[in-house]
């Protein structure tokens, strides 16, 4: 395409070819993220701004909805380079990238993606996963507002207060991921206070259930500044335990909460979940 341009330049004819997500973003030099580094803290969000508004206006002019992933665990061992051709392939924009702690203390893990791949990742604070989040959470939630304010994080990452077995892991006989921490506890009120003092925003997993609703609208309610974004809109994995939750529920919370939003990912329909049915 190359020669071809160049010949019709040279003979006097201006054409134009749509730019693409991958004309303007480059395939990173590594497959494995680890080995471009890590990206200077903090981070440098002005150049990184531009980037994603190039790779979004590319992908608009294309014709195409460019689809951004508010929060992604990947593991450190995903082929960069493959995936950033899926990527452009499939429409995805940027991916917010979010660490897994894994026993080891904050993860560093979005600064080796951005380092590998300034142009489709977002980086994102560890998110609040075990076993940190569960065996110490008020400690995690210190450390979040620590690392998030000194490297200059734009996002928070997701944080599990109740949060079941997923139905891949219940099959496996792998029970262990009952996560249950009150999300008006001192964990919780250490993040939706930081959310409120610094203007990001941070994700929840908590189940529909109809004694986990008031501690969360409490919260909502006591921290309006909070910006909080409620994973899985409408994902039930016990029916029998919700009388509440239903389309005239959400639009009370969203009237009254505007600093609610939601997350729309849910399991496609035959997704069952194996304890309830």
């Amino acid at each position: 395409m190359y020669t071809i341009r160049a010949l019709l330049l040279l003979g006097g004819v201006f054409f134009s070819w749509p730019t693409t997500a991958a004309d303007v973003s480059p395939i990173p030099s590594v497959s494995r993220m680890t080995d471009a580094g890590k990206a200077p803290v903090p981070f440098d969000l002005a150049t990184l701004k531009q980037n994603w508004k190039q790779r979004i206006a590319a992908m608009r002019a294309a014709g195409s909805l460019p689809l951004i992933d508010i929060e992604s665990n990947p593991s450190e061992d995903l082929d960069m380079q493959s995936f950033a051709r899926q990527m452009d392939n499939e429409g995805v924009a940027l991916i917010a990238f979010s660490g897994v702690t894994k026993g080891r203390g904050w993860s560093d893990v979005s600064r080796y993606a951005v380092a590998a791949d300034p142009w489709r990742y977002i980086p994102t604070g560890d998110g609040g996963l075990p076993p940190e989040w569960r065996n110490n959470p008020e400690a995690f939630a210190r450390t979040t507002r620590e690392r998030i304010t000194a490297d200059g994080y734009p996002l928070m990452g997701e944080y599990e207060f109740r949060h079941y077995p997923s139905p891949d892991q219940v099959k496996r006989g792998n029970t262990k991921r009952d996560e249950d921490i009150p999300i008006d506890g001192p964990a919780a009120h250490l993040l939706f206070s930081f959310a409120a003092e610094s203007g990001l925003s941070f994700q929840i997993h908590q189940e529909i259930e109809d004694r986990l609703l008031p501690p969360l609208e409490k919260m909502l309610m006591q921290y309006p500044k909070a910006k909080v974004i409620w994973c899985h809109l409408a994902q039930m994995r016990y029916q029998s335990r919700n009388t509440v939750y239903r389309p005239d529920y959400v639009r009370k919370l969203i009237e009254q909460h505007p600093n609610l939003y939601f997350d729309l990912y849910v399991g496609p329909p035959d997704h069952i979940y194996p304890c309830s049915g």
